[in-house]
């Protein structure tokens, strides 16, 4: 049942909630509604969108990011894989990717969240 509330905040955290009439209420843990999930089971929760859609700082932030070297390869960068490969022999264990957006999205794409 709906209720409508007063929020008192102190150190820009929620202190109390007070109801309409004066009263105190418990504080309790309100969580979003779930609109979607990143690794849907129904693909029709995923709506592929044209490149053209999306801001290009974005993309240049995704590709900066995740493949600086997108436009200089042709979808695997044995350059970045050598890197990888370097720092997880240094590490002794895997703490560096060496995919390429490319290689990600045939990935996600094609296979199965299984290894």
């Amino acid at each position: 049942e709906a209720e409508r509330l007063e929020l008192r905040f102190a150190g820009g955290k929620l202190q109390a909630l007070q109801g309409a009439d004066g009263g105190k209420r418990a504080l309790k843990r309100l969580d979003p509604a779930l609109i979607g999930t990143l690794y849907a089971d129904d693909p029709g929760e995923r709506r592929p969108l044209p490149l053209h859609e999306f801001p290009a700082m974005l993309v240049a932030g995704i590709q900066a990011v995740e493949d600086r070297r997108f436009n200089s390869h042709l979808g695997v960068d044995p350059q970045g894989l050598a890197r990888a490969m370097w720092a997880n022999l240094r590490a002794g264990q895997l703490v560096q990717g060496g995919s390429t957006l490319t290689q990600q999205l045939v990935k996600n794409t094609l296979l199965t969240r299984e290894r």
